[in-house]
């Protein structure tokens, strides 16, 4: 099989089975058919993203030219697509019990699949051109998602979510627009164009941190993401806070990897890791000190996310020191980091949602006091909730803790020591609130509501569960990769 009858089939077993949903949900009988269809092409689109460490497409190029490639098939782009795909899973599955009440519940699961590839797309995106189609299917189904249930509160929660796609989206082509004039390319890594103004490339980085800042929810660009972290469906919002958040993190993951190759300039270079550095030393005090004000479960995983992205923000800003200090082992660090951070977080948070979806059916509310006395009621939820949260926290030898130590250890010399010293803290602060929902759901039992295990307590058990299994292998996983 070659790189294009890999894009080719993944478009197919994503693409036919989101039509042909639209056609099946005539009756409760044909629904049926409808969630097997999706889960059974997720698996397949799994199983061939996992096929591709083991064949001679790896490190390879598709629909290549005399100019170069659309698509890049390396290592980086699956580990980012088996994050996307494995968190959907998640959602779908957690989403068995209540979705099939809704009356938009098919174009639910068509959106999910499309949106999943048009981030499968950016994830081995080697083409501006390729970046904006994809771009454009990931973030209009997403923006649909959001208002797909069509009462009063999904339709204002989708249109602030929409109004800043409508924004960055807008700053996106800017930023591409100052790229495309640096490098005089459309493909990413290639330079046509000499003697630019580095102007020019910081101008770049600049209008696309701000653009996918956006879409990642890092400070000071994360005004929508309260609103529908909170006041969003809880289904909706596990595929929203951790799949989607992968089309902001792995474009930038492209971009700013390519680009501070193509930068060349030492003082270029220092202010864009000095944006960067700043952006994510932002992200990480503004999420954790306004999380710690927080009573709602909801709230509190809202606000803790834009600190995550804080820490994405330090793999980011790795890739220009590494060319400040002339170390290019740093971005290796960097990006052992972002794949394995991605994947813990995104698993994480769809499982943390799906757990607050189920929770609060039962309780009527997310805020912290209705969680106490959750371990006598529901022990597999309380333990899976804990191993996320933990992961989230960086505890070894769950998986965020690898995502975070590679971070970390991309910024470790001595221009960025500081940052890696404020990670290491804001890491340590962020264990505050996180300790303090489990330790109300450890605490004396609250009487007035039971619970029993059903499809939501498993899928909350399953991404638990790959937490632990990930983390426990990562490092034959890094040497195996590496």
């Amino acid at each position: 099989m070659t790189g294009e009858e890999f894009i080719y089939l993944i478009t197919i077993v994503l693409t036919v089975p989101s039509i042909l949903l639209l056609y099946l949900d005539r009756k409760d009988e044909e629904y049926r058919y409808s969630t097997v269809i999706t889960l059974s092409s997720l698996i397949i689109a799994l199983v061939l993203i996992i096929y591709l460490p083991f064949s001679r497409m790896i490190n390879s190029y598709a629909f290549s030219d005399n100019g170069g490639a659309l698509f890049s098939i390396d290592i980086v782009g699956v580990l980012l697509s088996i994050a996307a795909i494995i968190s959907t899973i998640i959602t779908v599955t957690g989403s068995l019990n209540e979705v099939p009440r809704w009356s938009t519940r098919s174009s639910f699961y068509s959106l999910i699949l499309l949106t999943l590839l048009g981030i499968i797309y950016i994830s081995f995106l080697n083409n501006i051109i390729v970046l904006l189609t994809s771009w454009a299917l990931s973030a209009a189904a997403s923006y649909a998602l959001v208002a797909i249930k069509k009462d009063l509160l999904s339709t204002e929660v989708s249109t602030k979510y929409l109004i800043m796609g409508i924004i960055s989206s807008s700053i996106m082509i800017y930023g591409l627009l100052f790229y495309v004039s640096y490098s005089g390319s459309l493909y990413l890594g290639q330079v046509l164009q000499l003697n630019a103004s580095p102007l020019i490339a910081v101008a770049s980085v600049v209008f696309i941190i701000t653009a996918f800042g956006f879409k990642i929810g890092s400070f000071p660009f994360q005004g929508w993401l309260p609103d529908v972290y909170i006041a969003g469906d809880r289904i909706i919002v596990s595929f929203i806070s951790g799949t989607v958040k992968l089309i902001g993190i792995a474009t930038l993951t492209r971009l700013l990897y390519n680009l501070s190759f193509v930068v060349r300039n030492v003082q270029a270079d220092t202010i864009s890791f000095l944006v960067l550095a700043l952006v994510s030393s932002l992200s990480m005090v503004f999420g954790n000190f306004t999380a710690f004000s927080r009573r709602n479960f909801a709230s509190i995983i809202a606000y803790s996310s834009i600190t995550q992205a804080g820490f994405f923000f330090i793999g980011f800003s790795s890739f220009f020191l590494a060319q400040i200090t002339n170390n290019i082992s740093l971005i290796t660090e960097a990006i052992n980091g972002i794949v394995l951070q991605s994947i813990a977080y995104t698993v994480a948070q769809a499982g943390l949602f799906i757990s607050m979806h189920y929770i609060e059916k039962h309780t009527g509310s997310l805020e912290l006091d209705m969680l106490r006395g959750l371990w006598f009621k529901s022990p597999v939820l309380v333990f899976s909730i804990s191993v996320l949260l933990l992961s989230l926290l960086g505890v070894p030898p769950l998986l965020g803790f690898w995502g975070k130590l590679y971070l970390f250890a991309s910024v470790a010399s001595p221009i960025g020591l500081w940052l890696l010293i404020l990670g290491v803290i804001n890491s340590a602060i962020s264990s505050g609130y996180y300790l303090i929902i489990m330790r109300e759901m450890f605490r004396e039992e609250k009487q007035g509501y039971k619970l029993q295990n059903t499809i939501e307590v498993y899928s909350s058990f399953i991404s638990a569960l790959i937490i632990i299994i990930l983390g426990i292998f990562t490092p034959v996983i890094i040497t195996y990769v590496g």
